[in-house]
């Protein structure tokens, strides 16, 4: 899969739970996935992701998910900090 760089942070950065889910939404759609191709890839449902990218934070872990599979960046939890992966 193409990683894609998320826009709107920088390596290092620590953000909230809202923006990790925007992040993760912005993520996808960068990669032209839809919900459903996300949820196949990652094992969840499609109401899963959807509930991940309106910040429902029962699902935070998702938006991680989603964040690592799209682009070079980890996220370290429960801190939501954004590092780039190593290569």
């Amino acid at each position: 899969m193409t990683q894609v760089q998320p826009i709107d942070f920088k390596d290092g950065e620590t953000v909230d739970a809202a923006k990790l889910a925007q992040l993760a939404r912005k993520s996808r759609e960068r990669a032209k996935h839809t919900q459903e191709q996300t949820a196949e890839l990652l094992g969840k449902t499609q109401s899963q992701i959807s509930q991940a990218e309106k910040g429902d934070s029962r699902y935070i872990k998702t938006c991680i998910a989603m964040i690592e599979a799209y682009t070079d960046y980890k996220v370290e939890y429960p801190m939501f900090r954004l590092c780039l992966k190593s290569k």
